[in-house]
């Protein structure tokens, strides 16, 4: 990537902040989610549970 084609890439990020602070934080939560969930399928040999919805506080909920 030029220095040219990093101020756009630049401007975006920051627009994109601008719009929604905790934009990164969201993002590398997701990502989390995403790598401990891979890990535990890993590990367990299983898949988690569809009756466990994704959206709970804790990656690993009670019972699932």
């Amino acid at each position: 990537m030029t220095k040219s084609e990093a101020k756009p890439a630049i401007a975006a990020v920051n627009e994109l902040f601008s719009k929604s602070p905790d934009g990164l934080r969201e993002i590398v939560r997701g990502v989390m989610q995403e790598m401990l969930e891979a890990e535990m399928t890993d590990a367990l040999g299983a898949a988690r549970s569809r009756a466990c919805s994704r959206k709970e506080s804790s990656p690993f909920p009670a019972g699932c």
